[in-house]
């Protein structure tokens, strides 16, 4: 730790002292009552009740100035802005006292005792005077600074924005586009290749600027899941789930899906949502480990909920990559990929959730779960 941060730190702890000296003020106050009393001789030879009123005013006063103390701490005011609040509270105490002082000197009242009670009074009242105030200043100063926050994340979320839409604009016509193409001229050329070595190299090609395009367009999809949507719309989850199940039967490995959907079934969502259904499905089939790939997808609508249950057959997923499996993969191990990942990023988009709800030698269970859009509340 350098001097500057020794010398913050140490600002910090004196600053923190300021709640416990606001509290000692207002108890000092009691005991400066009580001093008086004692040096003028008023115990036993001034009436009962004038004692009590006094000391109720004073513990008045003090309680108030005790409690603010307690309570600055209760709020989430900057630890800095604490000595801002003390500096109001002496200044008012100090302040209120000079003028009624200065009045005494002018104008004082009959008897010495009643000149002391008078400033006495006036400095617990000065305290606490500035003490507001202290405490106004604090919140606006508050206010002001969580304005300024407000507005350079709001700034910074539309520099990332900006960041985000170029990076889009350029996986799709750069990207994409010229991968598609490597993909393409790779499958015209194997057409007329009799080599069957060269040929296998050019289908290794087509195979990786496939999967190379699917990637780019899982990236594209998360970054446009990461902006927050303007406004979620009725959906209509069966027709979704219908539309996977299609694409996932025209892929070149025999797919075998049995569906049980309802007639229809309503959520929240936005046109993203096609896509969590169609990265399990292709993670069931690519995950395989026969070329005879069977799947039961189910649809059920509970009382506040749907759950689309997809059950594939596949050898199961390791012990190693479980507790990872819907994080970003940092290609060390997992051969999940973005799919999962984007999976569980679009479900919690839709205030729903994903979840591995079984897994072994005999195939992997997934289950996603999304609020029905017709109960009472939603959206």
């Amino acid at each position: 730790m350098d001097g500057g941060e020794r010398d913050v730190d140490a600002a910090n702890r004196t600053a923190r002292l300021v709640p416990y000296g606001l509290v000692a003020l207002g108890a000092l106050a009691v005991v400066a009552l009580v001093v008086e009393w004692l040096a003028f001789g008023l115990l036993g030879t001034t009436p009962l009740r004038q004692l009590v009123g006094e000391f109720l005013i004073t513990l008045a006063l003090a309680a108030a100035l005790a409690y603010g103390g307690r309570w600055v701490t209760t709020r989430d005011y900057a630890t800095d802005l604490y000595p801002r609040i003390a500096r109001w509270c002496l200044g008012g105490l100090v302040g209120f006292l000079a003028i009624n002082l200065a009045i005494i000197a002018v104008s004082p009242a009959p008897t010495l005792r009643a000149n002391v009670a008078w400033a006495r009074g006036t400095a617990t009242f000065g305290a606490l005077g500035g003490l507001l105030l202290g405490i106004v200043e604090a919140r606006s100063i508050q206010r002001a600074r969580r304005a300024e926050r407000a507005l350079a994340r709001a700034e910074y979320a539309e520099r990332q924005q900006q960041w985000f839409d170029y990076l889009n604009g350029l996986l799709r016509h750069e990207v994409l586009n010229k991968t598609n193409v490597i993909g393409g001229y790779a499958a015209l050329v194997a057409r007329d290749v009799e080599d069957p070595e060269l040929r296998e190299r050019l289908d290794v090609i087509q195979r990786k600027s496939d999967e190379m395009a699917e990637v780019i367009e899982d990236v594209r999809v998360l970054i446009h899941a990461t902006e927050e949507p303007d406004e979620l719309a009725t959906v209509d989850l069966v027709p979704v789930v219908r539309d996977a199940i299609a694409d996932v039967r025209d892929r070149p490995e025999r797919v075998h899906v049995e569906a049980d959907l309802p007639a229809d079934a309503a959520v929240y969502a936005d046109d993203l949502l096609p896509r969590i259904f169609s990265n399990i499905l292709d993670n069931a089939v690519e995950h395989s480990d026969t070329d005879d790939v069977t799947i039961d997808v189910t649809v059920t609508e509970r009382s506040d909920e749907v759950a689309v249950t997809v059950r594939d057959d596949g050898p199961g997923i390791p012990d190693d990559e479980r507790d990872d499996l819907f994080e970003r993969s940092d290609n060390t191990g997992s051969t999940h990929g973005l799919g999962l990942y984007l999976v569980r990023h679009l479900a919690e988009r839709y205030d729903g959730d994903v979840a591995l709800t079984e897994t072994g030698p005999d195939g992997t269970t997934f289950t996603v779960t999304l609020p029905r859009a017709d109960v009472e509340g939603g959206g």
